[in-house]
């Protein structure tokens, strides 16, 4: 039977989305054209080798990729700043600089399934070549909040930063590339606990630790370069720090006080960014609607070396936000998913110590929204996968999930607090006599977890087949359904008495204090008290994290 529906992560507009979509789109084109930009296209199809080139950190699994009739791999272009560079290093590069391009046009990538994300997103954006650093980037963060200035009812903020500064700081202590990456990971996912202990690892003097170490949270104003200044312990850094103190200071006196701010901790996921990062935020959009950046070094892949600087809007995150009406007051208040069951149980007891009103969840009968109307807080009693689902759409500012669930559906947002609370394990368990990591033939995992079955055995490189069991995992190797099963142990007490044997542990795990990235931004006085106040808890209850 014929399915007449759109594939996953596609969608259709209706008049009205339609209609706000190319008001919104006029919009910013009209602010670029304004200034000069002129509209530049590129192909939906590349070759392959043009962003194999344009980016090399990029995963595998988010690209739409074919061939064409000689056989040669294309792929549907992953965003427009790439192909632009191609452009302009080709096409462009006997005309002399200035250039100034804008576009708009679809990118295409692979969201994770059932994430909610689109995989066709439209971009509006600028690029300016051949511009020196202080000049192009003023014209470009400029040319951003202008064309974003519809926005500022709906609490838009700006965050500038500067990947010089962190690249400085690790060349200074020569980090391995993969060391780097874990730990720009971490800083970047403002994962405190995580990163302290990770950094008590490294051999590195006491000050680079420290520096690292408050990285996450040099997030503000003015006051972040002071702060940063202390603890910056090479000339690169406090270069870096200067022109950043230049850009903001700047900015500032162009009246943008209100909507720009710092974040030192921004380490772009694309790595062909060299000197200023930015990204813009909007209440109640979980993700950034703006963003961009230096790219000095990108151009000169295609042949033509040159310097550059751009921007671009996702112009389909605006559309469901532009369809509601505006509320220029916004709310403090904080919206915060809470799992149910044990770690509820465990999380309103952490809350009544520190001082919060639970009375309505320990007597919320049938009830799945509850406030606390001193500390101006509603709680959402929920499922652990939907705790995350609810913040990463900016439903929820801030959840309280375990670490086994992220470790199963991804982490997009902040994993700030390790809690200390719903300790247990991961393990690998099966019957006694049975060693999977000798058997030759086929090895059958049962989990609820295969992401985490799979990123184990990956990491032994051994190859397995995944079952996924909802119900009693023990069941799989008494059965003989699967040879072993990956699963989450407390006690160990339903293993032991069904005859089952832990073979690894894993991992450890308990739960986490998760943040929406906008919220963060919207909301970070009320979410640093909540989070001041667990803290106080943990030291008081000498709670180890780790």
């Amino acid at each position: 039977m014929i399915e007449f529906t759109v594939p996953a992560g596609m969608k259709d507009l209706i008049p009205e989305e339609c209609r706000v979509k190319r008001m919104i789109e006029r919009r910013l084109e009209d602010v670029m054209a304004a200034r000069d930009y002129v509209e530049i296209s590129s192909p939906t199809l590349e070759h392959y080798d043009t962003f194999s080139i344009g980016l090399n950190n990029r995963r595998e699994e988010e690209n739409y990729r074919l061939t064409d009739a000689g056989g040669k791999m294309l792929v549907l272009r992953q965003d427009m700043t790439v192909p632009i560079a191609r452009i302009a290093a080709t096409k462009f590069k006997h005309v002399t600089a200035p250039l100034r391009f804008r576009y708009t046009a679809n990118v295409f990538r692979i969201t994770r399934a059932f994430g909610g994300g689109q995989n066709e997103i439209t971009h509006c954006g600028a690029e300016l070549i051949g511009v020196p650093s202080h000049e192009g980037d003023m014209e470009i963060l400029t040319m951003a909040l202008e064309a974003m200035a519809f926005l500022r009812e709906r609490r838009l903020k700006i965050e500038i930063g500067n990947i010089d500064i962190f690249n400085a700081a690790c060349k200074e202590v020569s980090l391995r590339p993969e060391t780097k990456h874990r730990l720009a990971t971490l800083i970047n996912g403002k994962n405190l606990d995580e990163l302290a202990v990770f950094l008590e690892r490294l051999d590195m003097p006491a000050k680079t630790r420290a520096f690292f170490n408050h990285l996450p949270l040099l997030c503000g104003g003015r006051e972040v370069l002071e702060t940063a200044g202390e603890y910056a312990f090479t000339d690169e850094m406090r270069a870096g720090l200067t022109y950043l103190a230049a850009i903001y200071d700047a900015l500032v006196a162009a009246g943008h006080e209100e909507t720009v701010a710092l974040d030192l901790s921004k380490i772009p996921a694309l790595d062909y960014y060299t000197g200023l990062i930015f990204e813009g935020f909007v209440e109640n959009v979980g993700e950034p609607v703006v963003s961009g950046g230096r790219y000095d070094g990108l151009i000169g892949k295609f042949g033509t070396d040159r310097r550059a600087v751009g921007f671009s809007v996702k112009v389909d995150a605006l559309v469901p936000l532009m369809l509601q009406p505006a509320d220029p007051a916004g709310s403090e208040k904080l919206n915060i998913a809470m799992t149910k069951g044990r770690l509820e149980k465990q999380t309103v007891r952490i809350l009544e110590e520190v001082g919060y009103g639970v009375g309505p969840l320990k007597n919320k009968g049938r009830q799945l929204v509850l406030s606390d109307t001193e500390k101006d807080i509603d709680y959402f009693l929920v499922k652990a996968n939907d705790a995350i689902t609810y913040v990463e759409h900016g439903v929820a500012d801030i959840g309280i999930v375990g670490k086994d669930t992220i470790y199963e559906s991804g982490n997009d947002f902040y994993e700030m607090m390790d809690l200390g609370i719903g300790k247990c394990k991961f393990i690998l368990a099966s019957l006694p006599g049975i060693d999977i990591f000798k058997k030759r033939g086929h090895v059958t995992i049962g989990t609820k977890y295969p992401q985490v079955a799979k990123n184990y055995f990956n990491g032994l490189g051994i190859d397995i087949e995944i079952i996924k069991i909802d119900g009693s995992v023990e069941l799989g190797p008494i059965l003989r359904l699967c040879d072993a099963v990956v699963d989450i142990m407390e006690t160990g007490t339903t293993l032991r008495e069904n005859g089952l044997i832990v073979l690894d542990e894993i991992c450890d795990i308990s739960a986490r204090l998760i943040v929406n990235k906008a919220s963060f931004r919207i909301k970070r006085r009320e979410i640093l008290a909540v989070m001041a106040d667990i803290r106080a808890w943990r030291e008081r209850n000498e709670i180890i994290s780790g």
